[in-house]
């Protein structure tokens, strides 16, 4: 399942009109691969009347918009990294180091982007224990919600492991065997084969000339 399969599925869970299930599904094809909807609701209004005729206005697809942000995986549909991280922010138990988290990404992200971090300190009026704890969970966020379904990645959770070789153990006798379906055929090359013929040939009757001498 792609990425945009996965978020496509999850809109079969809902019971919507057939509109804005056109508009969701619409909304969804402009996200990309990392997971952020790179449009304005304004560019898609236009396009949507063009593409599919279904007429709808900037505060539907801003509702719609909204919809698909409660997808997984979390932070989905964001504009900005900004807005990705408050969307999973939102998602946890609103703890203190949470609610902090939240202010310091609204408040001083800009700060936080350039790691001025004795600003946001004074800002925030955070001691460097409050800091660390606010930090470790803001690095815990995905910045990239939908690399998950990255090729690399799911190439490399489909790769099957072939081993070298097989251990057996027949009742505590353990035995180590090549594994021959790892081991490529080899195969020579006839006109080779046909030279090392003439070769060994060769050296035979010279083995017999010099003994008759």
């Amino acid at each position: 399942m792609t990425f945009h399969e996965f978020l496509i599925d999850q809109v079969g869970l809902l019971q919507l009109s057939e509109k804005d299930r056109l508009l969701t599904e619409y909304v969804i094809g402009n996200i990309d691969e990392e997971g952020y909807l790179r449009r304005t609701p304004e560019a898609m209004v236009d396009d949507i009347v063009f593409q599919s005729g279904v007429q709808t206005t900037e505060e539907e697809i801003k509702r719609i918009i909204q919809m698909v942000r409660q997808f997984d995986p979390a932070g989905v549909c964001a504009y900005n990294l900004q807005e990705c991280l408050l969307l999973q922010l939102e998602r946890k138990v609103q703890t203190k180091d949470i609610k902090l988290s939240k202010r310091l990404i609204t408040e001083y992200f800009d700060e936080f982007s350039k790691k001025h971090y004795d600003r946001i300190q004074r800002g925030l009026d955070m001691d460097d224990v409050m800091l660390k704890k606010v930090m470790n969970e803001i690095i815990r966020l995905n910045p990239k919600p939908g690399n998950a379904w990255s090729g690399n990645i799911l190439e490399k959770s489909m790769t099957t492991i072939v081993p070298d070789f097989n251990l057996e153990n027949d009742e505590g006798q353990l035995s180590v065997s090549l594994n021959n379906s790892n081991v490529p055929e080899l195969r020579v090359n006839s006109t080779y084969n046909e030279m090392f013929q003439d070769y060994t040939g060769n050296k035979q009757n010279q083995n017999r000339e010099m003994k008759d001498r």
